[in-house]
């Protein structure tokens, strides 16, 4: 046949057309990348962190990577699309999915009690123990402690290694607190999903190894890894994948300067809540599984329609009614709806993916630093291609900036009636600064008084966004005189009378 210049063009006008049907009436942005690339470079820079990956796609086609910077701060190896980094609390995500599927086959039920596939946790002293099912688990609402192990409360540890072992954890989940009561709201919980671990590796069949940590790692990557083609994720890399790591690095000292850690080179049984390392492209091969099975359509990881699970909060924050939790995702109101998915922060690393319900679209992204907040990241992209931005916050200080200080630490005037309590860290007041300090690292506490005087409240970590999303924030409203009327916390920091 003749070849005909007329023919080709209106073939790739044809084209064109039916890739503008395939992605949908919503798909209307512009997407310009190197604006894009160059937003993310400033704000990498900004925060003296030295590398960054995104992946970007809507229904399931990519449309925008990128890795920006280099693997250390060396400066002499590029982020490549090979570059790994630990996906830290999103591999949350891949723990409740293994949930679901286990809850569609009837290898167990989400009413499940955590007692029926734990047996050991009836010996907790509390009697909350023996009524938290796997679903309060599974959305934070079981009250458990934030971590309750040594590794997490330790920086020696968590920077070197070793990770707790299936006994310790055990030990650690027996000694934890409980913060409030089951089922009354939000409380995130790392432990819980450690347990929840155990709980899949026990549940499971045909799966390998002979303890319930090794189990969980076969389950999830013969029913999710191997099953979406994963091939750049896993757990507990091997010398080979370790040496494709991007060096994970401290929060910057007071000279600004950002120490490496160690590679931690597995997550033991800590592995449900923070053990899958990948690449942004990798992960995003989850994402859109996700997406497809959160708007109720044909998906690869689910056989019923698990939409509901996905998306309908079961808590939302105390302090941020913008922020939720559904079953085993985070749900953050923007201007168009919502995005779910889940953050991630771990010693070394940073990360954020998400999905857009109100287009599909979803992001990825990786950073190694463990305080870069992926969220504002992401965020980034997704204002500037679909436009979806977070919906307004309460209105928070400016960051480094305090108002006039309360004269000495508000904390000290009222521990006589409740004690404060942020895991293993203390409350000090320092040249009118407040800090929480854990081992020797000072996190600021920015505090503030109402206008008229009968709240006061407190906020952990730089008062940036993304800690503002965590939720760590602890309230107290006092009386005309001045005493404590009533206490909230959120989170990971509890407080309790006397």
């Amino acid at each position: 046949m003749k070849f005909s210049f007329d023919v080709f063009l209106f073939r790739i006008a044809a084209l064109c057309v039916s890739l503008a049907a395939t992605l949908g009436p919503d798909f209307s942005f512009a997407l310009d990348s190197a604006a894009v690339s160059q937003t993310l470079a400033t704000r990498l820079t900004t925060a003296k962190v030295t590398a960054l990956q995104v992946a970007f796609k809507k229904d399931g086609l990519r449309l925008y990577t990128a890795e920006i910077g280099t693997a250390d701060a060396s400066g002499r190896t590029p982020v490549t699309k090979e570059t790994r980094f630990y996906s830290a609390s999103m591999t949350k995500m891949l723990t409740a999915s293994a949930l679901l599927q286990l809850n569609e086959r009837g290898l167990l039920s989400l009413n499940d009690l955590v007692v029926d596939h734990l047996p050991w946790f009836a010996n907790h002293p509390s009697p909350q123990a023996r009524r938290v099912t796997l679903a309060q688990v599974l959305s934070h609402t079981s009250g458990m402690s934030r971590n309750g192990v040594e590794f997490w409360s330790d920086e020696t540890r968590w920077s070197n290694g070793p990770v707790p072992s299936e006994a310790e954890l055990e030990k650690a989940a027996l000694e934890q607190t409980f913060g409030v009561i089951e089922g009354s709201r939000l409380k995130y919980s790392n432990l819980g999903y450690e347990l929840l671990g155990q709980v899949i590796g026990g549940a499971c069949d045909r799966c390998r190894g002979k303890t319930k940590t090794d189990r969980y790692v076969s389950y999830i990557e013969k029913n999710i890894l191997n099953r979406l083609k994963m091939t750049k994720s896993g757990f507990n890399p091997s010398l080979k994948a370790q040496k494709l790591f991007a060096t994970p690095y401290s929060r910057p000292d007071a000279s600004g300067v950002r120490k490496p850690y160690g590679l931690i080179e597995s997550s033991g049984a800590s592995v449900a809540a923070w053990g899958l390392f990948s690449t942004a492209e990798d992960f995003a091969l989850y994402m859109d599984e996700l997406s497809l099975a959160a708007l109720s359509k044909p998906n690869k990881l689910f056989a019923s329609d698990v939409s509901d699970a996905i998306t309908q909060p079961i808590a939302w924050d105390l302090f941020n009614p913008s922020l939720g939790h559904s079953l085993g995702f985070r749900l953050i109101k923007t201007n168009n709806g919502l995005l779910v998915g889940h953050t991630g922060t771990f010693p070394g690393f940073s990360s954020a993916g998400f999905i857009s319900i109100n287009d599909g679209s979803v992001g990825v992204v990786y950073l190694n630093s463990i305080d870069a907040g992926g969220l504002g990241y992401l965020m980034d992209v997704f204002a500037s291609t679909t436009g979806e931005k977070l919906a307004p916050e309460a209105p928070k200080l400016p960051p480094e900036v305090l108002p006039t200080p309360i004269p000495g630490n508000p904390f000290e005037a009222i521990v006589g009636s409740y004690a404060v309590v942020y895991e293993k860290y203390d409350v000090v007041y320092e040249s009118d600064r407040y800090f929480l300090v854990q081992g020797g690292v000072k996190l600021p506490l920015y505090i503030e008084r109402s206008v008229d005087g009968r709240t006061i409240r407190g906020r952990v970590g730089t008062n940036a966004p993304y800690f503002a999303w965590v939720g760590d924030a602890i309230e107290f409203l006092l009386d005309p005189s001045g005493r404590v009327e009533k206490m909230r916390g959120a989170n990971s920091i509890l407080a309790y009378p006397r």
